[in-house]
């Protein structure tokens, strides 16, 4: 069975989760408490609706862990995202932080359902 990742602020859009290298390691292990994201971690979600049966495109969110210090506002994550159809999406940081603070002691990170993830 397929469900959405996560539900509620991405909507109830399907998403697949990338990490680059800096972020692979820690984010694989789904700590749930003290965690701690490498400076430099890139988060990409592909996101995917589906419509009257039809798939859909929608957009890809990016979380980028930056050097201590650079975002206080936003506890050093910097948010973008890219529309389905390739254009820039304007959104506001503090928006997207506001939602990604619930998982603070893991470091802003909601993970995947655990039906859906990637066992190592």
């Amino acid at each position: 069975m397929t469900r959405p990742a996560v539900q509620g602020a991405h909507s109830q859009r399907l998403l697949q989760t990338f990490a680059n290298d800096a972020a692979g390691e820690q984010y694989l292990k789904f700590a749930t408490e003290g965690v701690e994201m490498p400076a430099g971690s890139v988060m990409a979600k592909e996101s995917f609706g589906i419509d009257d049966g039809n798939g859909r495109i929608g957009p890809l969110f990016l979380t980028t862990n930056l050097e201590e210090g650079a975002s206080p506002d936003t506890d050093d994550w910097r948010y973008a995202a890219v529309t389905g159809s390739g254009g820039t999406m304007g959104i506001s940081q503090s928006f997207c932080h506001d939602c990604q603070v619930q998982w603070e002691a893991q470091d802003m990170m909601a993970y995947p359902i655990e039906e859906v993830r990637i066992s190592n």
